[in-house]
């Protein structure tokens, strides 16, 4: 099982992002979200003209100001104070960096650009974070659901995470973008004890030819073909266990 790094949204927002770290760098990111009970009226007070929202923004924001046991937000609890800004490393300097305010940044902020095309091109004109400019917005089906996957051949590294990190949706609503709900992510990592399958069939299948070709030794011969029957009994139960115990334990 690859790293993988789940955010999981229970206030007014419902679902998952699942972001999947690959071995070659980058990441998969699957999104299984219901915005069917986001209150309208309190993005109305925001935007009068947010008669509904068919899309959100989203980015990886760097700050929780939360307590440890609340891992999910919405509306003024995924404010600038509470969860901070886009995750920006390489200094693109969007408006919404987290350096925004540094001297680095402000030259550069009013000229960020960045886009699917832009990004494929020049992976350094985003910010890292910046996923709805790298990948696009997230689009809201006709039942209220987001169901999407992505791969993002750029994704920040996993070792770059920190707890503070969150995954934050702003409705796109005319010419504004409220911040609705934003969560923090659990991350879980490969069982590199876990055998492969094909190792242990393999060396079954190796274990029961050795036991015919050896039928006929004065020796090995003797116990044949208990020994066979002890060869495959233990191969079955290798591969039992590898199914009940490391297979189950690893997803």
């Amino acid at each position: 099982m690859l790293p993988t790094t789940t955010y999981t949204f229970t206030n007014g927002v419902h679902g998952t992002i699942t972001v999947v770290h690959l071995s070659a760098g980058g990441a998969e990111i699957v999104a299984d979200l219901d915005m069917t009970n986001v209150d309208l009226d309190i993005l109305r007070s925001l935007d009068p003209k947010c008669e509904s929202v068919s899309a959100y923004k989203w980015h990886i924001h760097t700050k929780w100001t939360h307590e440890p046991s609340v891992k999910s937000g919405l509306f003024g609890q995924c404010s600038l104070s509470a969860a901070g800004n886009h995750y920006d490393p390489d200094f693109a300097c969007g408006p919404n960096s987290e350096y925004v305010t540094a001297d680095k940044c402000k030259a550069a902020t009013s000229s960020y650009k960045c886009s699917p095309a832009l990004y494929a091109t020049n992976p350094l004109v985003c910010e890292r974070g910046d996923l709805s400019g790298k990948l696009g917005d997230m689009q809201v089906g006709k039942t209220g659901k987001i169901s999407h996957t992505w791969i993002d051949n750029h994704y920040p590294d996993v070792s770059e995470s920190t707890p503070q990190w969150n995954m934050l949706l702003h409705a796109v609503c005319n010419s504004t973008t409220p911040r609705v709900a934003c969560a923090t992510g659990v991350t879980t990592h490969e069982r590199l004890y876990a055998t492969p399958v094909g190792l242990v069939a393999a060396t079954l299948v190796i274990a029961l030819v050795a036991c015919v070709g050896l039928r006929h030794h004065p020796t090995f011969g003797r116990f044949y073909p208990t020994n066979l029957a002890v060869v495959a009994s233990l191969g079955v139960l290798a591969l039992l266990v590898y199914q009940d115990i490391v297979v189950n334990v690893s997803l």
